[in-house]
């Protein structure tokens, strides 16, 4: 019996230490498969150098206010009053009306809250100036930013604000619904300021090109769409021009025709790829946008 009882005690004895091992084991074995995801997310955590939300001034009523806006300039070429005139003698081209104004000089967006990356600056800039008191300083700058904006050809306005006491600056470019410190915005390149845009100091409804370049017009599933004015084989005249809407991918610099009008040797074409137009225009905007071009070409002279 004491025999027994002895040999009853050491197979508990093994069970036991069986059991130990299998569980050192099993921890051993999620102690090398989790401690590689740890470090990751403490290395993620470590580089997260964005203050929080409640350390950058005014950030709750200034997304509130950026919120609705859109980058389009779309609502703004359909409108009754806007046109479109080429010279043929400077080689420039213009959009007329294209800009408009309040009584105390402010710009209009249309439908409130549509328009271009200078537009919704421009819209911005009195609602939050009152916030920041004379401590800060606000100012307009040109950047190039890496996804849309690329250089050399690139065009973008946004709002950098100086903190004169602590020496802190932030960035607001209501295009793309971002506001925060500037080291978050390493995407931007900066390469301009100025303390009012032109088209506000002067109230100006016209803006001007060069053949051959052009202006974005909308911004939509993943691509930017430029509106421009060209040459055709070489030629630019009365009889040899073109109007066309090109749409680049994000990160790229070169871009497909979405639509194109052109008239060569005094004979008119129409070119467009439909599938393309399909993915960034509803068909109702798109019929209306491309028939206003074919009159623009047609009303050259």
């Amino acid at each position: 019996m004491i025999f027994f009882q002895d040999k009853l005690r050491l197979y508990k004895t093994l069970s036991l230490v069986l059991t130990l091992i299998s569980l050192l084991a099993i921890a051993t074995t999620f102690f090398f498969a989790f401690k590689p995801h740890q470090k990751e997310h403490e290395e993620t955590a470590a580089e997260d150098l964005s203050l929080p939300t409640q350390e950058i001034p005014f950030y709750n009523e200034i997304t509130s206010l950026i919120e609705p806006l859109q980058y389009s300039g779309l609502q703004a070429l359909l409108r009754n009053d806007v046109s479109l005139h080429i010279d043929f003698v400077t080689h420039q081209w213009h959009l007329k009306n294209i800009h408009r104004f309040d009584k105390n000089g402010h710009i209009i967006l249309d439908e409130n809250r549509y328009g271009l990356c200078g537009e919704l600056a421009s819209f911005v800039y009195p609602k939050i100036k009152p916030f920041f008191g004379s401590q800060f300083n606000i100012e307009f700058v040109q950047v190039a930013e890496s996804g849309f904006f690329l250089q050399p050809q690139s065009s973008h306005i946004a709002l950098a604000i100086h903190d004169q006491k602590t020496g802190a600056t932030f960035l607001l470019d209501p295009s793309f619904h971002r506001y925060g410190p500037i080291q978050d915005f390493d995407n931007y390149l900066f390469y301009g300021h100025q303390e009012k845009l032109d088209f506000m100091v002067h109230q100006t409804a016209d803006v001007r090109f060069e053949i051959m370049s052009g202006t974005p017009i909308l911004i939509r599933n993943n691509r930017i769409v430029f509106l421009t004015v060209e040459e055709v084989d070489g030629k630019f005249n009365e009889k040899n021009f073109a109007i066309a809407l090109t749409a680049t991918k994000r990160y790229h610099y070169a871009g497909r025709y979405v639509f194109l009008v052109r008239k060569k040797d005094g004979e008119m074409e129409v070119l467009e790829n439909l599938s393309l137009a399909e993915k960034i225009f509803s068909l109702d905007d798109y019929k209306k946008l491309s028939d206003k071009i074919i009159s623009w070409v047609a009303s050259q002279n």
